[in-house]
């Protein structure tokens, strides 16, 4: 459920409980002939087709589960039946429920079985998981096509390697395979260097099978001729009738702590008598499951938006008084209000305050954040910020002395020339993409062919691109394979600011907000480099073949990302060594700003590889770095202001389209066309002002 402070404009997720958050009774409630049904990730159509095709035969059923349907060692209620489904993995939870979806289409009554696993059974069930190349290469055709064992009517999918050039099966598909996996080597032997010379080993161990996996394994019971039948899918093989466990108890849905969770808010900070104050002005609480690949949509809205236009992403942005929103497909949750004082008051306005009279006497806004927590069973919550504004220098922040004539002023600008004067932070408009697994083209998310899809496909097509390549060019190759064992965020970010010459200046990026995988070994394969490691950087290195910088291309103008910050650094001979000492940050040649976003990132148990002094990247001193996680290997990107950035993209609007791009679908619309366009078209022309519209509609044929 949504959990929310402030007003609900709208909510109608509670559909998706009936496929994804019980089984047994409630799929009865599951209508296939009610229009809500269809916007399920597996909707009751789609269950009723897949059990057809398998002879709407309890056994085969359970066979194709079972199977053909791999194992994955993670905790918890991650993906649902319908990632589970057509990605072709999920742990013992998500099998589980697939198999219930699936027999609830034969009105078969369902609940789930808990129990313990011994340990020996513990190692038989990851063994399992264990395979060799065809056979990784047979799930992964299956979870690309959504084919099922005979059925021979599937609906044409294009290969996602299809939109990609050099990746059609053309000449220069083997070139940038071979410039991927050379990448990603010469990455992970830079960071295990400079982590051995700095004293510390990264572990060498792949996954293990979860505690929670262990503890609360979990299986289907069916009522099959009036008897409870075990049914456990989890391991290939396995009988009709015979579970892994003995049951503990019985469950009608999964219990809230062992689901993944997202917990999105936005705070909002004073400063009054000197002392900084931190609240949270929206929140939002979204299983993961319920929410993969759902667009999440975080900006501003005026008071006087119609509500029905905002919960559209149609609300019109530029006034004067605003709240945060949260919107979740047709869902909206508001925030509370943020009032902005008219420039020319004398006594401020704002939060309590202010924005723009720095000697009221009042409390001043300083500060707007999206704060973002992961919570996953059985470890600790993940936490992930990004800054909307902080008008508090840097330098002020660390000494701890805070005053008002200190802080910055607002970016503000006339975009339509009225007098109305807009605050162009709050401009900005976030758009989270949740991966839970395997992306696949059946979703829904490569449906260009939809309008109303058009403007909810760049980003899980990026992540599609970015699997799709790190799989076949860097992953195998050096006999690891990796799975989503918790929510993997990525957003994009349309923001605005305003330039020396009082310009609006309209960027994109795209944003990794938080990476997870666990990996496996390739039976048969060697290991020769960290396995864990591997993963995120053969993921970055996708993501500048996605971002146009692959094969020695030059980047976007624009572009930013940590690939070219550590190229930079190494060709000026610069030392890569790694920092695991906060005190080490203060003798840093950064700006304070990086040093505190290092110092965060330290603080939470991170090891930072970087470089010795900033290196100059589209015209500024950028730092950026890798950070590893030591206790388990797992690396990330980051760069100075805190962004896992794939790419800047250097579109310039004319004042008049940044005018119109203050609907929200307007800005998503012109994005999604210019990273189409970027592909598909010339890139060079995207540069040119006055262009954005037009290269819209000729990609999509408007």
């Amino acid at each position: 459920m949504i959990g929310r402070s402030g007003r609900t404009l709208a909510l109608t997720l509670s559909g998706v409980l009936a496929l994804t958050g019980a089984v047994g009774a409630q799929d009865e409630a599951v209508d296939p002939a009610d229009p809500a049904a269809e916007e399920l990730a597996l909707s009751a159509p789609i269950s009723v087709l897949v059990a057809e095709q398998l002879g709407n035969d309890p056994e085969a059923i359970f066979r194709f589960v079972a199977d053909h349907v791999r194992y994955e060692p993670y905790s918890g209620l991650l993906r649902g039946p319908g990632t589970t489904f057509f990605g072709r993995a999920g742990n013992s939870v998500d099998q589980s429920l697939l198999l219930a979806r699936l027999l609830a289409a034969l009105d078969i009554d369902t609940r789930l079985a808990v129990g313990a696993i011994d340990d020996a059974t513990a190692d038989r069930l990851l063994e399992a998981t264990i395979l060799d190349t065809a056979a990784l290469d047979e799930q992964r055709t299956a979870a690309w096509s959504s084919q099922l064992p005979g059925f021979e009517e599937a609906p044409e999918v294009p290969s996602v390697a299809s939109y990609l050039p050099g990746y059609d099966g053309g000449s220069e598909t083997e070139a940038a395979d071979a410039w991927m996996l050379e990448q990603t080597v010469e990455t992970l032997a830079l960071i295990e260097t400079a982590a051995s010379e700095a004293g510390i080993t990264l572990p060498d161990a792949t996954s293990t099978l979860p505690d929670d996996e262990r503890e609360t394994h979990t299986w289907v019971q069916a009522d099959i001729d009036g008897t409870w039948v075990d049914l456990d899918p989890s391991l290939p093989g396995l009988a009709f009738g015979e579970a892994l466990a003995e049951a503990d108890e019985m469950l009608t849905e999964v219990p809230a702590e062992r689901t993944h969770l997202l917990e999105v808010a936005v705070v909002a900070e004073t400063l009054e008598d000197g002392v900084l104050t931190e609240e949270r002005i929206l929140e939002a609480t979204l299983p993961a499951h319920e929410v993969a690949d759902e667009p999440i949509v975080i900006a501003h809205v005026g008071p006087e938006a119609d509500p029905a236009l905002a919960q559209r992403f149609e609300a019109v942005l530029g006034l004067t008084s605003r709240h945060p929103i949260v919107a979740i497909g047709d869902d909206v949750v508001a925030g509370d209000d943020i009032g902005f004082a008219d420039p020319e008051a004398a006594d401020g306005g704002g939060l309590g305050g202010g924005f723009f009279d720095a000697s009221s006497s009042l409390a001043e806004t300083t500060a707007e954040w999206i704060d973002l927590t992961i919570v996953s069973p059985g470890v600790e919550p993940i936490a992930v910020r990004r800054t909307i504004f902080d008008r508090v220098p840097a330098e002020a922040r660390a000494a701890g002395e805070i005053s008002v004539e200190a802080l910055r002023p607002q970016d503000q600008i006339d975009l339509d020339g009225d007098g109305t004067v807009e605050l162009a932070p709050d401009l900005a408009v976030s758009w989270l993409t949740v991966a839970t697994g395997h992306p696949s083209p059946i979703a829904g998310v490569l449906d260009l062919g939809d309008e109303d899809q058009r403007l909810l496909s760049i980003v899980p097509w990026t992540q599609q691109m970015i699997t799709y390549l790190a799989e076949g060019s860097a992953l195998r190759p050096l006999g690891v394979d990796a799975f989503v064992d918790a929510p993997n965020l990525t957003a994009l970010v349309a923001s605005a600011r305003v330039d020396e010459t009082g310009e609006l200046v309209a960027e994109t990026a795209i944003d990794i907000w938080h990476r997870s995988h666990g990996v496996l070994p390739i039976l048969g394969a060697d290991i020769t480099a960290t396995p864990a490691a591997i993963p995120g950087i053969a993921a970055n290195v996708a993501e500048r073949m996605v971002g146009g910088s692959g094969l020695g291309t030059p980047p976007p103008d624009g572009s930013v990302n940590v690939a070219q910050v550590f190229e930079t650094a190494v060709a000026d001979g610069q030392t890569i060594a790694a920092i695991n000492d906060i005190t080490a940050v203060e003798s840093l040649p950064y700006t304070e700003s990086a040093k505190a976003t290092l110092r965060r990132a330290l603080d939470d148990g991170w090891v930072a590889i970087a470089p010795e002094r900033p290196v100059e990247l589209g015209g500024a001193e950028r730092v950026g770095w890798w950070l590893v996680d030591p206790a388990t290997g797992r690396v990330a990107d980051q760069m100075d202001n805190g962004m896992g950035v794939i790419e800047w993209m250097g579109i310039q609007w004319t004042r008049a389209e940044v005018v119109a791009l203050q609907a929200i679908g307007a800005i998503l619309t012109a994005v999604l066309a210019y990273r189409g366009a970027k592909l598909y078209y010339d890139p060079p022309r995207m540069k040119e002002p006055g262009q954005g519209f037009k290269a819209v509609q000729e990609f999509f044929g408007w």
